[in-house]
């Protein structure tokens, strides 16, 4: 079965991350609407969604090809404690950090990391409103990578 290149680097980034030791364990998966009930976020969950692929010349025969996928890192937390929050704010930060210095080849072409950020709502690396409502930890980053094809 043949993959676009979004898929084959939210492929890579899975595997990335699941080949990589951090301060929680958790199974990163790839998904394209990754929604759960609250009781299946028991465990932390951590999800790889394809975001998006821009494309733009770079010479008369090469192409710059700009993919993003962002990393979700989900669990249903019992109450907002210091605690729990700062230890999964630290694992959310791993990956961050862990995805940055790292590069990812698809089909044959290396991908080096160009930007990360968090995304609006856990600008702070978590979204507050979702730990009043419905008590569940939510980052969601967004990790750009670009190559040359």
């Amino acid at each position: 079965m043949s993959q676009s290149r979004i898929d084959l680097l939210a492929a890579a980034v899975v595997e990335s991350i699941n080949a990589e030791e951090f301060s929680q364990e958790a199974t990163a998966a790839m998904a394209y609407h990754p929604i759960v009930g609250l009781p299946n976020l028991a465990a932390i969950r951590v999800w790889v969604i394809p975001a998006s692929r821009e494309t733009a010349i770079a010479t008369r025969s090469e192409d710059d090809d700009t993919l993003a996928v962002f990393v979700a890192v989900r669990q249903k937390i019992d109450t907002a404690s210091t605690a729990a929050v700062a230890a999964l704010n630290y694992y959310a930060e791993q990956i961050y950090e862990h995805l940055r210095r790292n590069h990812m080849t698809v089909s044959g072409t290396a991908y080096k990391w160009n930007a990360s950020e968090f995304v609006e709502g856990s600008d702070a690396g978590y979204a507050p409103g979702h730990l009043e409502q419905p008590r569940v930890y939510t980052s969601v980053m967004k990790i750009t990578y670009q190559g040359v094809v």
